[in-house]
């Protein structure tokens, strides 16, 4: 029997004002594919209990290897306060995050493979996880507003469950992918690695976090639970690959993937590495890119002078941007007003900065019901204007707002299901 509990929820509030504040719940759920209760943060935007009509895309993120849901904390944090600032964030609303728990003890994770040693980490994702998300929480349940993004194990896996499942996801974005592809540069360099950790070819688990991390590979791409360390050796004892083992990593390249996928499948990329990377994760990223490329594949990429354990936060922003962007276009052409909010209205303030009065003309194009409110920059509410009913066509109101302290404020315009929100400097 399925059984899912929402154990915790809680505000996490951003450093910059509350509005961009985000409800963050501790969830657990039961998965059939692992047959065992796992644990998902679930990230809601700050109006999510307010605004109870609208609907949101979904963004999923896959935490690295020795990591768990809780990665996805400052991940969650960058992209509302990213979406907050997007200009594109008045006429849509922010996407929930949800953040899995892909841990897999004694190894560094499941690297969110269906494997005979981890259990099927795939199946879950996809048949569990996002039933789960979407029959408890008001999201678009169409390919178009869902995205998955990672970090490391978790951009790998990213990447794989975009190219095996281009009709879940709309677009993928895999963050410093450890081993998304494999060329000669990478491993020769791993198997100098492990040498350098083992002393030799005989590889022991405890040797050092290389080899933890070929091991929890391994345990993916080629488990054998009949050996010992319950997988598959892809070099031998001289340090020679073993190619029928190569074959089964070859299963899992992402570039080799790549050939499976058309344009008209409709599923885009975007390519975050590091060009320091310690770990090589750079080079399999143009390999990556040019199967993109060859089989007419839209990606985009941005490129720093990053090591793998940093954060470029301009290469987020920007990739947080472009998920707005398409789930945006998506609005469009799919039909806002089943999704979104019944898009009625436009709304200016001026002048903007104020002084004694502010108008707000609006239009409107069938009679509605029309309230706003004015937010200082801690979310506090400070002046609002009840409901009130207004016919089609152009209208004019003046808010006199001499009393107002000095500061910024957010007048928030509510009109049917429609919210907008603008930005106002009172001088």
């Amino acid at each position: 029997m399925k059984k899912f509990t929402l154990i915790t929820v809680c505000i996490v509030c951003s450093l910059n004002f509350m509005l961009q504040a985000q409800i963050k719940i501790d969830a657990s759920f039961y998965s059939e594919a692992l047959d065992a209760t796992k644990k998902v943060d679930i990230y809601l935007p700050n109006d999510y209990y307010t605004n109870l009509e609208t609907k949101h895309p979904v963004i999923y993120y896959l935490h690295g290897a020795n990591g768990d849901q809780n990665e996805s904390y400052q991940y969650a944090l960058h992209y509302f306060v990213t979406h907050a600032e997007n200009p594109l964030a008045d006429s849509m609303p922010a996407a929930i995050i949800v953040s899995p728990d892909g841990s897999c003890d004694p190894y560094l994770g499941s690297f969110w493979l269906n494997s005979e040693l981890y259990g099927n980490y795939e199946d879950y994702v996809i048949s569990d996880l996002i039933p789960f998300i979407e029959s408890e929480f008001r999201v678009m349940p169409e390919k178009d507003f869902r995205f998955v993004t990672g970090y490391s194990m978790g951009g790998f896996g990213s990447a794989y469950l975009g190219l095996k499942h281009p009709d879940i996801f709309r677009a993928c974005a895999p963050m410093s992918a450890a081993h998304i592809s494999y060329p000669d540069t990478l491993m020769n360099r791993w198997i100098n690695w492990l040498y350098e950790e083992n002393g030799d070819y005989h590889f022991n688990y405890s040797a050092g976090n290389i080899t933890k991390l070929f091991f929890t590979v391994s345990g993916g791409f080629c488990p054998n639970m009949e050996n010992p360390y319950f997988i598959e050796m892809l070099w031998d004892t001289s340090g020679n690959i073993v190619d029928t083992i190569w074959s089964k990593w070859l299963n899992y390249d992402c570039s080799n993937l790549v050939s499976n996928l058309t344009s008209e499948q409709n599923i885009s990329f975007f390519l975050i590495c590091g060009t320091e990377d310690k770990y090589l994760c750079y080079p399999p990223y143009l390999q990556f890119a040019d199967s993109l490329e060859k089989y007419d594949i839209d990606y985009k990429y941005s490129y720093s002078a990053y090591d793998h354990g940093d954060i470029d936060p301009e290469a987020n922003a920007t990739m947080w941007r472009w998920i707005d962007s398409l789930a945006y276009d998506a609005y469009q052409h799919d039909g806002i007003e089943d999704h979104l909010i019944n898009i009625q209205a436009t709304m200016t303030v001026y002048p903007n900065p104020v002084r004694e009065t502010t108008n707000i003309s609006f239009k409107l194009h069938s009679p509605e019901y029309v309230s706003i409110n004015v937010y200082n920059q801690k979310g506090e509410l400070i002046q609002e204007l009840p409901d009130k009913l207004y016919t089609t066509g152009l209208h004019e109101i003046h808010i006199n707002t001499e009393n107002i302290p000095a500061g910024l404020y957010y007048f928030q315009f509510k009109s049917g299901k429609q919210i907008v929100s603008r930005k106002v400097v009172k001088l």
